[in-house]
């Protein structure tokens, strides 16, 4: 960037004649008040393509040591890897590549693929679990414990206390224990994972378990990445772990950030140029970003994520115009969990191969 305004601070003084001596210098000035930017200059030239680089069956990177750095080779990364070595709660500031953020056509290393037929091809309303008394929130069972039957609720798109239920009759039987998640959470993009509640700081661009930070994403004036829920960050959980959901500041689309789990860092970021503005919910199921339409009643919009490109899927997905505040896949039995309408739901996913097989 030109800096336009180093030119127009600081003062300037006239020389002295040189018949007479130098006084003592002056006070210096007020500074002046910034120019008006210039115009926008035209786009460079794109420059020559670079020569193709050596291939590595391994890539190289560094550990930090106690007092110096040592290196060790490593295979079969899935995607840049960034590694930090911290301590808990220290704040770290992951950022994308220009090329990424901006829908360039920034590649990442090859990663796992799906089983033919992982894609969804319909989704069936199971039951009404129970009628609650908000029309916003979120519910939440764990999805890496296969027999903890708890649940767990964040009544409202905003407050800092998630209600655990010991099961699904306590939960109707409102029989619950009340926890203060030291924070204020915002929207209902919430999940729990490994013993842990995943959720967004109000006001902030940090994601609550340890301090994670994501920047050049929209966390508030009311710009939200779904706005039917309120919701900048939307947190979720499927068969290849943990991501991120939320809007580039940029350009309003929706982006995705991979998670390693372990460290809570952020191991590749994936634009998907859809614009946030037609976007209802969002879930991740098997590798696919699915987003639903405004009116929350069709899926009109699927991105694979390992594959970095869009898919030609569309589905109904409910009648009613109420407000869905909370979507979110469960690997753990093929599910969605929802806050439809002040009502805690559950839908079955059907996916291709399930029809196939069949």
């Amino acid at each position: 960037l030109v800096d336009l305004c180093n030119s127009t601070k600081g003062i300037c003084l006239t020389g002295t004649s040189n018949f007479c001596l130098p006084g003592s210098d002056g006070i210096p000035g007020h500074n002046g008040t910034d120019g008006i930017p210039g115009p926008k200059g035209d786009p460079g030239v794109q420059g020559r393509r670079g020569k193709r680089g050596e291939e590595y069956n391994s890539l190289t990177r560094a550990v930090e040591g106690q007092n110096s750095w040592t290196a060790c080779k490593i295979s079969n990364v899935f995607g840049p890897l960034k590694i930090n070595v911290r301590q808990p709660n220290w704040l770290f500031y992951a950022v994308p590549n220009d090329d990424i953020l901006y829908g360039g056509t920034g590649k990442k290393e090859a990663g796992p693929q799906k089983p033919a037929g992982c894609i969804i091809k319909s989704i069936v309303s199971l039951k009404n679990i129970t009628k609650v008394d908000t029309t916003f929130g979120a519910w939440m069972q764990d999805s890496a414990v296969e027999n903890d039957q708890r649940i767990w609720v964040a009544e409202h798109f905003s407050g800092r206390t998630v209600r655990e239920y010991k099961d699904i009759e306590s939960f109707e039987n409102s029989s619950s224990d009340i926890i203060d998640v030291k924070k204020f959470f915002q929207g209902c993009g919430h999940i729990m994972r490994n013993g842990s509640i995943y959720y967004h700081i109000a006001g902030t661009f940090k994601i609550k378990l340890y301090t994670l930070s994501v920047e050049n994403a929209l966390y508030q004036n009311l710009v939200y990445l779904l706005n039917n829920s309120k919701t900048y960050f939307k947190l979720a959980v499927d068969e290849n772990g943990l991501w991120l959901i939320f809007a580039a500041s940029a350009d309003e689309t929706i982006m995705v950030a991979q998670l390693d789990e372990k460290t809570f860092s952020v191991v590749a970021y994936i634009n998907t140029s859809y614009p946030r503005t037609k976007a209802g919910n969002a879930f991740i199921a098997c590798g696919v970003l699915y987003v639903t339409d405004v009116k929350d009643m069709k899926v009109t919009y699927a991105f694979d994520l390992l594959k970095e490109r869009p898919l030609s899927v569309s589905f109904d997905f409910r009648s009613s115009t109420g407000v869905l505040a909370m979507l979110s896949y469960s690997p753990r039995n093929k599910q969605l969990f929802a806050w439809d309408s002040g009502y805690v739901k559950t839908y079955k996913v059907h996916f291709l191969s399930d029809y196939v097989n069949n």
